[in-house]
């Protein structure tokens, strides 16, 4: 009987070899047999732990908004975890809603935020992933309808989000299919917003667009 390192639980040699070697090797063996059967069953089990190991952190913003002004809006934002970050910021709406225009609007800090998001995470998943990219590019759109009722106040509904990327990489298009999709499952913003609306995805390929 041997124990396994970082776990501390006794392991018969027999149940040891069929679990995790796949084969009942005899547990009588010489004296460095031994150490050395033992030795490689310790490593290949650390390194499928480390592969395995799953891990999950948190991630949270507070704002606190006041309206000034016409229709300007100032804000104070703050990540609040993992580490305390603060901003002031602020948003103004144009003629239409009776603002004077002296910030940009509260729509422009969503499709930006949305935008430069999936940004991050395709380049930091990129050295991760190892698929090199140069001059990453990302155009969005996002599309709204209101509907308004004789002088009720309108409805607003979601109605498309479409996000062209390109990039220059030497990469094979499985391997930059694959660093968007890890990029857009890391995507805070993008997970708050789906499966509810569907983000249409696609990569600029040199034989056309590709969805993604």
């Amino acid at each position: 009987m041997f124990v396994v390192l970082g776990l501390g639980i006794p392991v018969q040699p027999e149940w040891f070899n069929r679990r995790v070697c796949g084969s009942a090797r005899p547990a009588a063996q010489s004296g460095q047999e031994a150490l050395d059967t033992g030795a490689q069953m310790i490593f290949e089990v650390g390194k499928k732990m480390a592969s395995d190991d799953v891990k999950s952190f948190e991630v949270a913003f507070e704002c606190d908004a006041t309206g000034v002004g016409s229709m300007r809006c100032e804000m104070d934002v703050r990540l609040m975890v993992p580490e305390v970050i603060e901003w002031e910021m602020a948003s103004d709406e144009y003629g239409f809603h009776g603002g004077d225009g002296t910030a940009p609007l509260p729509i422009a800090y969503f499709i930006a935020g949305l935008t430069s998001c999936l940004m991050t995470q395709m380049r930091a998943f990129s050295k991760r992933l190892r698929v090199d990219i140069a001059d990453p590019k990302i155009s969005c759109r996002c599309e709204w309808v209101a509907t308004q009722k004789g002088r009720e106040p309108y409805e607003s509904a979601p109605k498309s989000i479409t996000m062209d990327i390109s990039f220059d990489t030497e990469s094979p298009l499985e391997d930059q299919l694959r660093l968007i999709e890890a990029a857009k499952k890391g995507c805070f913003i993008e997970a708050m917003l789906t499966p509810q609306n569907v983000i249409a995805h696609r990569l600029k390929t040199p034989d056309g667009w590709v969805a993604c």
